[in-house]
């Protein structure tokens, strides 16, 4: 019994030898594949990070483009309701502009003074075609059967009296040949008190007004008239044939008409 026990102790202490080996190594493999298992999660969660890094950078730059995109369509829908707005500003303020224009040459070409005369005396009827009767004043007063009238105008009365009637001719010819013929409105029973003088200016206006202030206010001042012309000459005595026709002359000149 004696003899077994050392070799048995031998034994056991080479089997708990080998044992401890096995472990050892067991332990070395499992720490290896820990190591190994450590570096591969390392590279795979490298791996997915970068990938996510990646989708999440296309992702900024897709949402980049889209947000430029779309900042870039509503400043050019804006731009174009703007540029529309103006267009239809401009477009407004160009037909006041052009109204404005139409109605200032309008005004400044009425009656101009060098196609128009003025007629003094026409009787003033109720709902009048005062177009009509200038008309037939030229006509059968002055025999202009051809007379291209372009406008005519009665003035407001004054004290009672039918205002004057302002008539523009189509040209300067036409108005000429209506102040040569106004002497024949004397023998015509019908116009024996129409007066027909050439329009005036405002200033040439004021002018004879003052003419005859001073004439007024002179003490010889009641010998001189101003004639229908504008001119000032001086009334001739009475009772004499030039008398009587200064007399119309005077009537006609010292009239005072507007236009």
């Amino acid at each position: 019994m004696s003899q077994d026990g050392p070799s048995t102790r031998n034994k056991e202490r080479k089997e708990a030898d080998h044992l401890s080996s096995n472990v050892l190594q067991e332990l070395k493999a499992l720490a290896s594949k820990i190591d190994g298992l450590e570096l591969s999660f390392k590279k795979q969660l490298n791996t997915k990070v970068d990938s996510l890094h990646a989708s999440m950078q296309a992702l900024i730059a897709e949402n980049k483009e889209w947000f430029k995109a779309e900042l870039s369509l509503k400043t050019t829908e804006i731009q174009k309701n703007m540029d529309n707005e103006i267009s239809v500003l401009i477009s407004r303020i160009e037909k006041m502009e052009a109204k404005i224009d139409r109605s200032s040459m309008k005004a400044s070409t009425r009656f101009d003074t060098d196609v128009s005369i003025v007629v003094s005396g026409l009787p003033y009827n109720e709902g009048e075609n005062v177009t009509a009767l200038v008309n037939e004043l030229l006509s059968e007063g002055l025999q202009l059967e051809d007379a291209c009238v372009v406008a005519v105008e009665r003035t407001k009365d004054r004290g009672g009296r039918p205002g004057v009637v302002k008539v523009e001719f189509g040209s300067v010819r036409e108005k000429i040949g209506a102040l040569r013929k106004k002497q024949m409105l004397k023998s015509n029973p019908k116009y024996s008190r129409v007066y027909i003088r050439s329009a005036k200016t405002h200033t040439e206006r004021l002018l004879e007004l003052n003419f005859r202030t001073l004439l007024d206010e002179m003490p010889a001042g009641r010998q001189f008239y101003v004639a229908g012309n504008g001119r000032v000459r001086r009334r001739p005595l009475l009772g004499s044939g030039a008398g009587a026709e200064a007399s119309g002359g005077s009537e006609e000149g010292t009239r005072r008409t507007d236009i």
